[in-house]
């Protein structure tokens, strides 16, 4: 049977549309089902589209420490816009912000670890567990 507060009615035991509901699958079947998933994934949207740019920046003459401070701040500013943000047209730059921050100091962290590595060639794998340990 539906359940009212998964979205479907539990009288009827249907999903929004009025058709069968499986055991809690109707939160699945509503539309703002998928709008949630788009803004979940926004920030990753925002990391496939500038990773590349952000490497290019990390080897350019700003080298590791300039992109990892702004990449810092800028993924600080949009977490605190997405705990401000009250609606859908706040939220989504919010979650672009995160990721495009986020992407930034990744790549400046990842490109800043493999320099320490080339420095002690006899450590790269206790160096490596103890980043990932972290």
């Amino acid at each position: 049977a539906g359940d009212a507060r998964l979205g479907g009615d539990a009288r009827a035991g249907c999903d929004w549309r009025g058709g069968p509901c499986a055991a809690g699958l109707c939160l699945l079947a509503r539309p703002d089902r998928h709008r949630r998933r788009r803004v979940v994934s926004t920030p990753s949207l925002a990391k496939v589209v500038l990773n590349l740019p952000a490497g290019r920046l990390v080897d350019s003459r700003w080298g590791r420490k300039g992109p990892q401070v702004l990449g810092a701040l800028v993924d600080g500013c949009g977490s605190l816009a997405t705990a401000a943000a009250t609606s859908l047209s706040s939220l989504v730059p919010a979650r672009l912000a995160v990721g495009a921050g986020s992407s930034m100091l990744a790549t400046a962290e990842q490109a800043y670890l493999m320099d320490v590595v080339e420095r002690f060639p006899n450590n790269t794998g206790a160096l490596l567990g103890t980043v990932q340990a972290v």
